[in-house]
């Protein structure tokens, strides 16, 4: 992981100290992406039963992003953006009572049972870095592959309650925090229209680590968690030719 990121700054930096007269693009993509994240299991206050949990996250994102020249069909991308990072399909058996789709929570409130969220998620900033060549291009078309590393601070946070006697279901935190990684391969088929270009994107998750949260029971918020590949993505990029 090391490696990569200082190949990717090695990269960059040619570019930034030397840049080229060729004029930059300013960057749009709305998208989505659908992640499995790998199965993990607890133990509650060293009760004699066994959590396996399952989940999976829909989650959506925008960036915005400058595309700077540092050849003639190389170019890095800086940029920022806006990431709901979700986790919002939730598979749990537990060893003793059997399967459920919730996870248990720490919930402050005056009634005193058990709360559990089945769904869940971190609205983040999006800090992106990345490289994209054109791997071909004639007056209408050009197709593009790039790698992108993103760094994700969360801002504030979402836990839906599957049950709360005492109130509303919608339990909100404003923790601000580092929260993750992610490292994305993307192929942008690219239509031409004169100075802005449109076409749809594909994102290739290659590998994500995310912090863990003490919201939960059996997490705090210096754990880690991480998966290589098992996700998929689609946008829509939209370009224009600064003047």
């Amino acid at each position: 992981m090391k490696k990569l990121i200082l190949t990717l700054l090695f990269t960059f930096i040619p570019g930034i100290v030397f840049p080229q007269a060729k004029k930059g693009l300013l960057e749009i993509t709305p998208y989505v992406r659908f992640d499995k994240y790998p199965q993990f299991s607890y133990v509650i206050q060293e009760r004699p039963t066994t959590d396996y949990v399952d989940i999976k996250g829909s989650s959506f994102g925008i960036n915005v992003m400058y595309k700077i020249p540092i050849s003639k069909s190389l170019f890095i991308k800086p940029g920022i953006g806006y990431y709901k990072y979700s986790f919002d399909d939730i598979k749990k058996e537990n060893t003793l009572f059997g399967k459920s789709v919730a996870r248990d929570i720490n919930y402050i409130s005056p009634v005193y049972i058990l709360f559990y969220t089945d769904k869940y998620w971190y609205h983040s900033i999006a800090f992106n870095m990345g490289i994209e060549e054109t791997l071909y291009q004639n007056k209408t078309f050009e197709l593009n592959a790039g790698l992108n590393l993103c760094n994700y601070f969360t801002f504030s946070q979402y836990y839906h309650l599957r049950y709360n006697p005492a109130g509303g279901q919608d339990f909100k935190k404003k923790r601000r925090d580092y929260f993750g990684t992610s490292i994305a391969a993307t192929i942008n088929p690219i239509k031409k229209l004169g100075k802005v270009c449109i076409g749809p994107s594909l994102i290739i998750p290659v590998y994500d680590s995310w912090k863990t949260d003490q919201t939960f029971q059996e997490e705090s918020n210096s754990g880690t968690r991480n998966k290589w590949l098992n996700g998929i993505g689609v946008g829509i990029t939209i370009q224009y030719a600064l003047p």
